[in-house]
């Protein structure tokens, strides 16, 4: 069972009044609950998202870094006919 606490929040009039039509004045804590989840759900992804993106950056970086100093073997080796 899910442990509830109390809180106060404001809402525009015209929002609350859409609510209580829709739901009832009872449904309204579970309803707001329930979009505070997926809103917080999106957030999180959007979150990690952002964290994976800034992890490819810094790899391309460091790729790029490796593939300019190994540049003048490789270029050598295909003058040469290493290859």
């Amino acid at each position: 069972m899910k442990n509830y606490v109390h809180v106060n929040i404001s809402l525009p009039a015209e929002l609350n009044e859409k609510v209580e039509q829709l739901l009832g004045k009872r449904k309204k804590s579970p309803f707001i609950a329930q979009l505070l989840e997926r809103e917080i759900e999106i957030l999180e992804k959007e979150q990690i998202e952002k964290e994976l993106e800034e992890g490819y950056k810094s790899r391309t970086e460091e790729a790029l870094e490796i593939t300019q100093e190994f540049e003048p073997a490789i270029i050598e080796g295909i003058v040469n006919d290493d290859w």
